[in-house]
């Protein structure tokens, strides 16, 4: 039984009709891979280098050079991101391989420079868009930098990573959805 000051049980009953069980989303910050803060080395954007690729929600990092594990390192891309709390964040990516001597990107660890994280490594599924991870990181609340480096490639063609994101709670996987919507807002 409930009894609430002020309020009717009629209205109280018409409130709990009204109500959705819906579950919350963890915070999440999404960044638009194809607009990178800075670019060094064989990686270029799809709207530098005129390219498209169908299924992408955003504009794209692609490389513009053969790379590999070895000289990857010195072809990067940062993005500057702005958290709203520090912590434990889960990094996903959303890409796109064509096979498996091309499917994957190096995630820079400024702390353990010369052992930098694998991000994708997807083994049998290619030509469609993934969300690869989580890689966890710690990073504090404000402005941080996120430096993708190269490990593979196909010049031009793969691997393609559209969006990146940074999810604050580990059991949950980023959706298209979720992205889009995020990327959309000004």
């Amino acid at each position: 039984l409930m009894h609430c000051t002020g309020i009717s049980a009629g209205e109280i009953r018409m409130a709990l009709r009204r109500a959705r069980d819906e579950a919350l989303k963890p915070a999440m910050v999404f960044i638009d891979a194809g607009g990178p803060t800075r670019i060094e080395g064989g990686f270029t954007t799809t709207a530098a280098a005129g390219l498209s690729f169908g299924g992408a929600l955003a504009g794209a990092l692609v490389p513009s050079a053969g790379l590999n594990p070895e000289t990857g390192t010195d072809t990067w891309a940062e993005y500057e991101v702005d958290l709203p709390e520090g912590g434990r964040w889960n990094l996903w990516i959303r890409a796109q391989y064509v096979d498996t001597n091309s499917n994957s990107f190096f995630l820079w660890d400024p702390d353990q420079p010369d052992a930098p994280r694998v991000l994708g490594n997807r083994i049998g599924t290619y030509h469609e868009w993934l969300w690869e991870g989580p890689v966890a990181v710690e990073l504090p609340a404000g402005r941080s930098v996120l430096r993708i480096t190269g490990r593979e490639s196909r010049p031009l063609e793969s691997p393609v990573l559209d969006v990146i994101a940074l999810v604050h709670e580990y059991a949950y996987v980023p959706t298209d959805g979720d992205a889009r919507r995020a990327l959309a807002e000004p």
